[in-house]
C-alpha cells in the first residue's frame, strides 16, 4: 500500500510533482507475462475494500484510488498484462457492469488497486459512483479476471518492442500504468516509455501523480508529458513553454529525464504527438497503445469495432485500420498501434 497522503491542508494538485517518496515497482517475474490459460476468468468473486484515497487531492475531483484485499496476503490477481476486470453491482434496481484495469503491478501480493471515476448511473456501465461510494472495510465489490488481452496476436513480452509509446486520455491511463510498471520492474527489460497523456483540466489528471513518480526513478526508461485542453487559472503552473495549443514549438522539447512529467495546453495534434512518441519511420520494434473514450481512440488512431461471437454471445474488439492523428497525420502502421 502506497504511504498515506498528507493532511488536506497541504495536499498539493495531483498536477505538481508528487512531494511523496521515490517511487519503488513490483519485480516483475516470468509469471507477469505468460499466458495464464489455466485462469478462471468466468467465476465472480467478492474483494472487500479495505483502502480509498482521491486520485486528484486538493481538487474538486471525486475520483479515487480504490484498494481490494485478495483471499490472502501472498496470493496475486492472477491477472497479467492488460488484463482487467469486469465489476458488476445492482444500482437503484439496475444491474450495470464496468471494466476496469488495474493499475497495480500484475505481482502486487494480497491486494489490487483500480482507478475510478465516479460516473453516474447508465445502462451498460455508470459504476464509477457506486464504486466511489465504497466504505474501506464494510463494503465489497463483486468482480471476475478477463482473459489476458493479446497484442497483434501475442502477449506482451520482455523486450518485444524497443519503445513502446502510451497515448492516453482521461482514465485511459489505467491500463497504461498497467503495462509500464510491469516493464519498468523488470531488471531484464530495456524497453524505453514514452507517455502523451491528455486531460481536460488539472482536476482532471488521473495518474498523473504516478506518472511524475515514475519519469523521476526511472531516467532514461521513461519520459512524459500532459497536456490540458482547457484553460483554467494558474496556467503559469502548468506550462512548460509556450501556451499556443497549436504550434508545434510548444510541445517540441522532450520532457527532462529525471524528472517528473512536462506539462502543457492544447489538444492532441501531429506536431504534439510527433515531439512525444516513438518515430514510426522505418521501425518495426516501436508500439503505440492507445486508450481512452471512443471518442478519442478515432481521433487518434481511428474507431474500434465491437463484435459479438454468436456462440458465446461475448463481445470482443476488432482494432480496424489506423487512422487518426497517428495514422493520417504520422503514418504509423496497423501493426505498429494497439488500440484498448
Amino acid at each position: 500500500m502506497r504511504p498515506a497522503l498528507a493532511p488536506p491542508a497541504r495536499r498539493r494538485a495531483c498536477w505538481r510533482v508528487s512531494s511523496r517518496r521515490q517511487s519503488t515497482v513490483v519485480p516483475t517475474s516470468d509469471a507477469a507475462y505468460r499466458d495464464r490459460a489455466d485462469l478462471d476468468t468466468r467465476t465472480y468473486r467478492d474483494y472487500p475494500c479495505v483502502a480509498a484515497r482521491d486520485a486528484c487531492p486538493g481538487t474538486a475531483s471525486s475520483s479515487k484510488y480504490l484498494t481490494f484485499a485478495l483471499p490472502s496476503a501472498t496470493s496475486t490477481l492472477g491477472a497479467g498484462v492488460i488484463a482487467s476486470l469486469k465489476v458488476r453491482a445492482v444500482v437503484d434496481g439496475v444491474a450495470l457492469d464496468k471494466s476496469y484495469s488495474p493499475t497495480s503491478h500484475p505481482e502486487t501480493r494480497g491486494s489490487f488497486e483500480l482507478l475510478v471515476k465516479p460516473y453516474p448511473p447508465r445502462p451498460g456501465g455508470g459504476l464509477g459512483a457506486s464504486l466511489c461510494a465504497l466504505r474501506p472495510g464494510v463494503d465489497a465489490v463483486s468482480a471476475r479476471v478477463k482473459p489476458q488481452r493479446p497484442v497483434h496476436g501475442t502477449h506482451i513480452a520482455r523486450n518485444r518492442w524497443r519503445e513502446i509509446g502510451c497515448l492516453v486520455g482521461g482514465t485511459g491511463i489505467a491500463p497504461a500504468l498497467n503495462v509500464i510498471e510491469t516493464l519498468l520492474g523488470d531488471p531484464a527489460d530495456r524497453t524505453r516509455i514514452s507517455v502523451l497523456a491528455s486531460y481536460r483540466d488539472p482536476s482532471e489528471a488521473l495518474g498523473l501523480d504516478r506518472i511524475d513518480e515514475l519519469a523521476a526513478a526511472f531516467p532514461g526508461r521513461l519520459r512524459a508529458h500532459a497536456t490540458f485542453t482547457r484553460r483554467v487559472g494558474g496556467d503559469e503552473d502548468i506550462l512548460a513553454s509556450s501556451s499556443s495549443s497549436s504550434s508545434a514549438e510548444a510541445h517540441e522539447s522532450s520532457p527532462r529525464q529525471g524528472t517528473a512529467a512536462t506539462r502543457g495546453l492544447g489538444r492532441v495534434d501531429a506536431a504534439m504527438a510527433r515531439a512525444h512518441l516513438p518515430d514510426p519511420a522505418g521501425a518495426e520494434d516501436v508500439l503505440v497503445v492507445v486508450c481512452g473514450t471512443d471518442g478519442f481512440v478515432a481521433s487518434m488512431a481511428g474507431p474500434i469495432t465491437r463484435e459479438r461471437d454468436p456462440r458465446t454471445g461475448a463481445k470482443h474488439k476488432v482494432q480496424g485500420p489506423t487512422l487518426g492523428v497517428l495514422g493520417d497525420e504520422l503514418g504509423f502502421q496497423p501493426h505498429q498501434v494497439m488500440k484498448l
